[in-house]
């Protein structure tokens, strides 16, 4: 999961290669824009395969509310739809953060990695119908839509505070090593980070 992030940051996004690694955006609490995250979800085909710009919207701000009279107008204003509808070559264009010009302060909500994966989870609870249960639909999600490898042993057992915590703490069971190697287009299915959404996702539809 965390080569997906590191993929679709926009300094990543717009010049097609790793320019900040996973360690320097743990370092830097890098996070990811809206628009990139829409980005994903365009070359991932999710939209309109799975959802719609619509949905997408309501479980960004379901995953981001606002907390400023920016962040309100980028939800109220439908800014995520703007930018679907308008960038119509989105294979070719880039991503910069919408900035206050005299402020520098951003206008548009950002996604910290465990956000990232809430709301990759959202978007499975409510959108993938193979399955009846949650573990289900993630499995189904990340393998069938995001392209990762299934690894041979599962671990479902995980919540989301404990994955929170081998995350903050570096655990290498719970990443891999950030090493400048080039990646596989098809990433491990990495079961502590997609099942240990569960909790915090059935807290919020139910």
């Amino acid at each position: 999961m965390k080569h997906l992030f590191t993929d679709y940051i926009h300094p990543n996004l717009n010049v097609g290669k790793k320019t900040i690694s996973w360690p320097e955006i743990q370092e830097k609490n890098v996070t990811m824009v809206g628009r990139s995250f829409l980005k994903l979800c365009r070359y991932k085909c999710l939209i309109t395969n799975l959802l719609n710009i619509e949905e997408l919207q309501k479980f960004m701000e379901q995953t981001l509310p606002p907390v400023s009279n920016a962040e309100m107008d980028f939800y109220t204003k439908q800014t995520l739809r703007k930018a679907y509808d308008n960038d119509k070559n989105y294979q070719t264009t880039m991503v910069e953060p919408i900035r206050d010009k005299n402020t520098g302060e951003l206008q548009e909500p950002v996604l910290h990695f465990h956000e990232f994966l809430f709301l990759l989870g959202l978007i499975a609870y409510y959108c993938i119908d193979t399955s009846e249960q949650m573990p289900g639909k993630l499995r189904d999600f990340y393998i069938e839509k995001l392209n990762f490898r299934k690894v041979a042993q599962a671990d479902y057992d995980l919540n989301y505070d404990e994955v929170l915590q081998k995350y903050e703490r570096g655990d290498p069971d719970s990443y891999e090593d950030g090493s400048d190697e080039e990646w596989d287009e098809e990433e491990e299915f990495q079961d502590e980070e997609a099942f240990g959404n569960q909790q915090a996702i059935m807290d919020l539809v139910h």
